[in-house]
């Protein structure tokens, strides 16, 4: 981790490193792949939500906004606020769909001590 954070040059439009939860994990093969989130609230359900249809969409009804709750809960415990950072086990980094540079990714090589990958979710 320390060896990661002294030589890493985020990408533009992330934010500062301290802005992240980090998350680390040995990959295999010599490779630590890590995972830094900024920090999110919880939707506020009391405005409605919707759900995605064949011809548009629908208002969620109380069973559906009870499981985006729990679910986003459960993703929310998964995550370290700003400023902290842990090893884990690779399955059990956090990741979300897109994001932008609210994730980024980043994929190091020990022995080279070179980045495999370094961008924000969802570039290239």
């Amino acid at each position: 981790m320390n060896k990661i954070e002294r030589s890493i040059v985020l990408p533009t439009g992330a934010l500062h490193l301290k802005d992240y939860g980090r998350h680390y994990a040995y990959s295999g093969a010599g490779t630590v792949t890590a995972v830094y989130l900024t920090p999110f609230g919880m939707p506020d359900m009391s405005n409605g939500c919707s759900v995605s249809t064949k011809l548009g969409s629908r208002p969620c009804n109380e069973k559906e906004k009870m499981e985006t709750t729990e679910l986003f809960s459960k993703f929310q415990a998964s995550r370290l606020p700003a400023g902290r950072r842990r090893w884990m086990e690779q399955a059990d980094l956090p990741n979300i769909s897109d994001g932008g540079c609210s994730q980024v990714e980043i994929e190091y090589e020990i022995k080279t001590e070179r980045f495999l990958r370094l961008r924000c979710n969802g570039d290239g």
